[in-house]
């Protein structure tokens, strides 16, 4: 999944425009997926979703890069899976120092301060390329036992026809009101101070990675 993964400001554009999405399907926010919070801390910005089952991630935007965590409580590699929980070996170790505050971001753990995480990656503003740490999932697990490629799914495909299956799926609305630029047709009508992103151009993904 790491190597489908656009670039820093790809992957903040796309995460906006499925918040502001979601705004124009939920306008209740407890019960969007996607969220974005341009405020999240004085230097960083967050994108983030959760599906309410227990499966989420966490997308932050900082000054020296992005950090990933993500969740798919019925993965495999769970920290859950031993007593007493402990995080799956390998998955942050390497973290970079300038990332490490958020392994331990609160925001981020359960009620006993233990990171919930089968997925960490993250980018630092020099790098090439996305990272991640040194993890062997047993040969016998099913594919994408870490839940990557299904938990950034959306945020992969990055697509109009993308959302709109989602949105018929997951959230049981007829057609969404998204045009092919992924775009929300009815802007106007959404409610944006939350995210501080009334006044982004959501750009056209397709015409972005051309």
């Amino acid at each position: 999944m790491i190597e489908q993964l656009p670039d820093i400001e790809t992957v903040r554009a796309r995460s906006k425009a499925m918040a502001m999405l979601d705004t124009v399907l939920s306008p209740e926010w407890e019960w969007r997926y996607y969220s974005y919070d341009s405020r999240w801390s004085p230097s960083d910005e967050m994108a983030s979703m959760r599906n309410g089952s227990g499966d989420d991630y966490a997308i932050v935007f900082s000054e020296a890069g992005v950090y990933a965590q993500a969740c798919n409580h019925e993965s495999p590699i769970s920290a859950y899976r031993v007593s007493p929980p402990a995080p799956w070996p390998g998955l942050f170790e390497s973290v970079p120092e300038v990332f490490r505050q958020y392994v331990d971001e609160p925001a981020f753990a359960d009620h006993n301060g233990l990171p919930r995480a089968t997925v960490c990656l993250w980018r630092e503003r020099a790098d090439s390329a996305w990272r991640c740490g040194d993890v062997h999932v047993p040969d016998d697990d099913e594919e994408d036992a870490d839940g990557a490629q299904w938990l950034f799914g959306l945020l992969l495909e990055g697509t109009a026809e993308a959302y709109r299956h989602f949105a018929e799926e997951r959230l049981d609305h007829g057609t969404p009101v998204v045009d092919e630029n992924f775009e929300p047709a009815r802007l106007d009508t959404v409610e944006c101070d939350p995210y501080d992103i009334g006044g982004v151009d959501l750009v056209s993904v397709e015409a972005e990675a051309s």
